[in-house]
């Protein structure tokens, strides 16, 4: 996960603190969706489902393990 920490501290370095704190707020929103989009990924697995799922999991991710930097 090199990569993702490198990627959110790029991004960090210049995105202005509001939108940090904006992304944060979405994707802990988003993240109450990511069970059951998973669930409907087992019946039918579509390009924009996932695209969500690998977008808010690395959301999640991210702030879980870099913000505090």
């Amino acid at each position: 996960m090199q990569q993702a920490r490198s990627a959110y501290v790029a991004w960090s370095k210049r995105a202005p603190p509001e939108a940090a704190a904006e992304l944060r707020h979405m994707s802990r929103f988003l993240g109450g969706f990511l069970s059951f989009a998973r669930l409907i990924g087992r019946v039918h697995m579509g390009s924009d489902l996932q695209r969500f799922i690998v977008a808010t999991s690395y959301l999640m991710y991210v702030f879980t393990n870099y913000s505090a930097e």
